[in-house]
């Protein structure tokens, strides 16, 4: 096996070895801090994605600034980390969150799929994951629907797990949702979540102009944006920085892409495996 690759699976192995045991944070990580890397759904190159165990092993790793996650409001109103409404492609079984508990979510294995050493993952909610993260460490939080409900929900989970406002970002594909997340909890940054394809010529068809100009209208702290490979330019990100708002880079896993982007000064990269991504570029902790 190639010796990098060896350096950056050390630490998941180890940590997959104890499947889906209890999971609680000691609170001891070195947090790095060369870099705002943001392990989507946790670090889910390697555990089942948006699972406790997910987030406990990106926090283990010493590598995440942040974490991303995707949360659905159960029949009982409490917040779920999911990325699809449904537990369809996670748990095997037709199963829509906003139809049921959260003690009928738990009766699912999210993690099986992912490997048999993770064989009883359980739907965590919202605090469940809280509860994972370090002291100084950060969330982007997407929003699929803030509509009734939701804010009560966030807020219960946030305020019994004692994380901190400021430890929270909002994110969302929907300018509505975003709004609507900002108008309910205001205080917390919102970054509006796009993906862009390129012209012929490799530009992005997504403008500079056309992203100024919505967080403008809206109030919106910065982009977070999705682009192929090597399509994100110094220029680009210059002109949304020079325009007054953050720019953050989704799901960034080419080690040689994400160094480029820390070079023009991107904000924050989310990737499947911050602790991939940092071996490659800045070496072992």
């Amino acid at each position: 096996m190639n010796s990098k690759i060896v350096k950056f699976l050390i630490l998941p192995i180890a940590a997959a070895a104890a499947g889906c045991s209890a999971v609680n944070h000691t609170g001891d990580d070195n947090m790095n801090t060369k870099f705002k890397f943001v392990a989507h759904r946790g670090e889910s190159m390697f555990a089942p994605e948006n699972t406790a165990e997910a987030y406990t092993l990106a926090w283990r790793n010493g590598t995440a600034w942040g974490a991303e996650t995707d949360v659905y409001l159960t029949q009982d109103g409490v917040l779920v980390c999911s990325h699809d409404d449904s537990a369809t492609r996670t748990a095997g079984v037709d199963f829509k969150f906003r139809d049921h508990t959260l003690e009928e979510a738990k009766k699912l294995d999210v993690g099986k799929w992912k490997g048999p050493q993770w064989t009883g993952c359980k739907v965590p909610s919202l605090r469940e994951v809280f509860n994972t993260m370090p002291p100084e460490a950060h969330i982007y939080v997407e929003i699929k629907s803030a509509g009734e409900g939701f804010a009560k929900a966030f807020e219960e989970a946030r305020i019994a797990s004692g994380v901190r406002k400021s430890q929270i970002h909002f994110i969302s594909f929907s300018v509505e949702e975003l709004k609507s997340a900002k108008e309910q909890l205001p205080g917390y940054p919102t970054y509006l979540l796009r993906w862009s394809s390129q012209n012929e010529d490799g530009s992005l068809k997504l403008s500079t102009e056309e992203i100024i100009n919505v967080l403008s209208e809206n109030g919106f702290d910065g982009i977070d944006l999705g682009a192929p490979d090597y399509s994100i330019t110094p220029e680009y990100i210059k002109a949304i920085h020079d325009a007054g708002f953050s720019f953050h880079a989704w799901t960034i896993n080419n080690p040689d892409y994400a160094a480029k982007l820390i070079e023009y000064g991107v904000d924050s990269i989310t990737s499947d495996s911050p602790y991939k991504l940092h071996t490659e570029i800045f070496g072992e902790l």
